[in-house]
C-alpha cells in the first residue's frame, strides 16, 4: 500500500485502476486526487495557451487592418499630428530653399561657376514645388503599396467563414481554441488544425488520465498543448512586430519628407546622401507590405494543398485534430494533424523571417524596431 501510494503521488498508476464512480474514488483517494490535480494544472496551461494565442491573433489582425488593409482610413486618426509635424519641417525646408537662392545669387555675382550655374536656379524651383507636395507624394507611394498588399489579403480571406477543407470536425464536446479570432489569424488557426484544443479542458484531461491509466499523460498533454499554442502566439506576435515597425517608419518618413527633398539641393557630400537614404527607405518600406502579404498568401496555398494531401493519406479521409491526439495516440489521422501543425507553423514563421531579412536592408527599419521595443518596454513598466 505504501509503494502504491508513492507511485500515485508521482502520477504513475496501474492501468487497470479507475477513478470513475464514487466507490473507486473512495477506495483510492490519493490516485483520484492526483489525477484531478494534474488535470487541473494541465487545463490551466491549456487555457493560458489558448488565451495567449487568441490575444496574439486578435492583435495581429488589428495591426494588419490599421496599418495595411485600411491604412489610409485609419491614418486619419493621427492626421492632425502628422500635418502639424510635417508643416513645421516644411517651413524649415522652405528656409533652406531661400538660403539656397541667396547662396546661388551670391555665386552668380561673384562669378563662381561651380555654384553659380543658372541651371541650379531651375533645380531649386522644382524642389521648392516638390517640397510642398512631398507629404502627398509619400502617401501616394504608400497607398499604392498597401493596395497591392490588399490584393493578396483579399485572396487569403476568401471563404474564411466557410468550412476549411484542411480541418476536421472537432470532437464531440469540444470547441475551437480561438473562436473570437477572425481574419488572416483565424485562417491560420484553422490551417494549423488546433480546433479541439480548447473547450472543456479539465474534463478532457480527466478522460485522458482514465484512458491511459495515469495522471502524467494528462499533465503532459496539457503542457505540450501549452507549448504549441505559445508557439502560435509568438509567431503571430513576430509578424505584428514587423508590421508595426513598418508603420512607425512610414509615419517618420512622412514627417521628414519635406526636409529630405530640401537636402537634395545642399551641395555637400555628407548631406546629399540623406535624400538618397530617405528615398531608398521609402521605396523598400512601401515594398515590404506586398512582400509580406505575398509570402503569407503562398503559405496559405501550400498549407491548403498540404491539408488536401494529408486527407488523401488518412484512412478515413480526415486530417484529425490535435485535441484528440493524446486520447488516441495510435490514431493515424491525429498524428497527421500534428504533422500538419508543425509544417504550417514552420511555413508561417519562414514567411515572417523572410520578410524580416528583407527589412534589414531598409535604412531606418532597425531604428523603428528599436523605438517600438522601447515603447513596449516603457508601456510594460
Amino acid at each position: 500500500g505504501e509503494i502504491i501510494g508513492t507511485i500515485n503521488v508521482l502520477g504513475y498508476e496501474p492501468a487497470n485502476m479507475s477513478c470513475s464512480g464514487s466507490w473507486n474514488s473512495l477506495t483510492a483517494p490519493m490516485r483520484c486526487m492526483t489525477r484531478a490535480l494534474f488535470a487541473g494544472v494541465g487545463s490551466f496551461l491549456m487555457w493560458l495557451g489558448v488565451e495567449f494565442a487568441t490575444i496574439a491573433g486578435m492583435l495581429f489582425n488589428t495591426v494588419l487592418t490599421y496599418t495595411i488593409v485600411e491604412f489610409g482610413k485609419y491614418l486619419g486618426l493621427i492626421k492632425d499630428g502628422i500635418d502639424t509635424g510635417w508643416t513645421a519641417l516644411r517651413d524649415i525646408a522652405n528656409i533652406l530653399i531661400i538660403g539656397m537662392f541667396v547662396f546661388i545669387a551670391i555665386n552668380i555675382i561673384l562669378g563662381v561657376k561651380e555654384f553659380g550655374d543658372k541651371k541650379r536656379v531651375a533645380h531649386v524651383l522644382i524642389v521648392a514645388v516638390l517640397i510642398n507636395f512631398s507629404l502627398l507624394f509619400t502617401k501616394v507611394i504608400v497607398d499604392a503599396s498597401n493596395f497591392t498588399a490588399y490584393q493578396f489579403y483579399n485572396q487569403m480571406i476568401k471563404g474564411i467563414n466557410g468550412n476549411a477543407n484542411q480541418t476536421a470536425t472537432a470532437a464531440e464536446g469540444t470547441k475551437p481554441a480561438t473562436p473570437e479570432v477572425s481574419g488572416i489569424a483565424g485562417k491560420f488557426m484553422k490551417l494549423l488544425g488546433i480546433e479541439g484544443v480548447g473547450g472543456s479542458n479539465y474534463d478532457k484531461l480527466r478522460k485522458i488520465a482514465e484512458t491511459n491509466g495515469d495522471a502524467l499523460t494528462a499533465l503532459g498533454y496539457g503542457f505540450i498543448s501549452f507549448i504549441f499554442l505559445i508557439a502560435v502566439g509568438l509567431v503571430l506576435l513576430y509578424g505584428t512586430f514587423l508590421i508595426l515597425s513598418r508603420a512607425i517608419l512610414i509615419v517618420f518618413l512622412m514627417l521628414t519628407s519635406a526636409v529630405a527633398f530640401a537636402t537634395w539641393l545642399i551641395p555637400s557630400q555628407h548631406v546629399r546622401p540623406m535624400f538618397s537614404q530617405w528615398w531608398e527607405s521609402l521605396r523598400k518600406t512601401a515594398f515590404f507590405a506586398p512582400i509580406l502579404m505575398s509570402l503569407l498568401w503562398i503559405t496559405v496555398i501550400v498549407a491548403e494543398s498540404l491539408g488536401e494531401a494529408l486527407k488523401k493519406m488518412a484512412p478515413d479521409g480526415g486530417v484529425g485534430i490535435l485535441g484528440a491526439l493524446a486520447a488516441e495516440p495510435a490514431n493515424e489521422t491525429h498524428i497527421l494533424a500534428l504533422l500538419n501543425f508543425v509544417f504550417v507553423l514552420g511555413l508561417l514563421y519562414a514567411a515572417f523571417a523572410t520578410a524580416s531579412a528583407f527589412s534589414k536592408i531598409i535604412p531606418g527599419f532597425r531604428s523603428a524596431q528599436t523605438g517600438l521595443r522601447t515603447g513596449v518596454g516603457v508601456a510594460a513598466l
